[in-house]
C-alpha cells in the first residue's frame, strides 16, 4: 500500500475510534466518520465496507507495537524464566495500553446490542494474544522446562497470574495505569508462581 493511501486509511481509523469513544458505537455513522476525517463517504467506502470493519481495524491498530513485542519475546536461546518474564511483561504492556482499555470498556457497554463487536475484537485482540502465550508456554514444554500438560490451560493460568486483580481495576477506573516498575514487580511474582506450579524441577523434586 502506498504511503499516501495508508495515511488516509489510518485517518479514517483514528476518526472512527474517537467517535466510537465519544458517542458510542450505535450513534456513529459512516457519514460522521467521513466528516470527522475531512473526507467523503464515497472515499471512506473505498477503504471500509462498514463501521464494524472500521471498529475491527481500530482494535487491531490499538494493539500494534505492543503485540509485536509479545511475539518477539519468545526466544529459544534465553533461559526459561527470562522467556516467561519477557512474555509476561509484553503481555501486560499490551493490555494496559490506554487505547486497549478504552476499547474493552466500549465493548462492555455495547455487547448486548452489538455482540458482533465483541466477536471482532476477540478475534483481532484477545484470541491472537492468547495464541502467542500458548506458543510461549508450549516452547518451554518442548524444552523440558515446564511439565507436559495442556498448553492452552497453562497459558490461561499464566495470563491470570500476570493480571491478578490489576486489569479489572483498570477497566473499572479504580486504579491508574501501572508504571514499568509496577509491571516488572507483577510479572516477576507471576513467573515465580507459574514455575512453582508448572516447573519441571518443582514437579520432579
Amino acid at each position: 500500500m502506498r504511503r499516501k493511501t495508508e495515511v488516509k486509511r489510518l485517518a479514517f481509523i483514528e476518526a472512527a475510534g474517537k467517535l466510537f469513544l465519544n458517542r458510542g458505537f450505535s450513534a456513529v455513522t459512516m457519514e460522521s466518520i467521513a466528516a470527522a476525517a475531512k473526507s467523503s463517504k464515497v472515499t471512506l467506502y473505498n477503504y471500509f465496507s462498514s463501521k464494524e470493519e472500521l471498529f475491527e481495524a481500530w482494535a487491531f491498530e490499538a494493539g500494534k507495537g505492543a503485540f509485536e513485542q509479545l511475539v518477539a519475546a519468545i526466544d529459544d536461546n534465553m533461559e526459561p524464566r527470562d522467556v516467561l518474564f519477557r512474555v509476561g511483561t509484553a503481555y501486560l504492556k499490551l493490555i494496559t495500553k490506554q487505547e486497549v482499555i478504552s476499547i474493552n470498556r466500549l465493548i462492555i457497554g455495547e455487547v448486548e446490542r452489538f455482540p458482533q463487536l465483541a466477536q471482532r475484537f476477540y478475534a483481532v485482540g484477545p484470541k491472537r494474544t492468547l495464541a502467542n502465550l500458548i506458543l510461549a508456554v508450549d516452547s518451554l514444554v518442548v524444552r523440558g522446562a515446564l511439565v507436559d500438560q495442556d498448553a492452552n490451560k497453562m497459558a490461561v493460568h499464566f495470563k491470570a497470574f500476570c493480571e491478578g486483580t490489576m486489569f479489572e481495576k483498570l477497566i473499572w477506573g479504580i486504579d491508574s495505569l501501572p508504571s514499568e516498575d509496577d509491571i516488572r514487580v507483577l510479572v516477576a511474582d507471576a513467573v515465580d508462581r507459574f514455575i512453582l506450579f508448572y516447573g519441571n524441577e518443582a514437579k520432579s523434586s
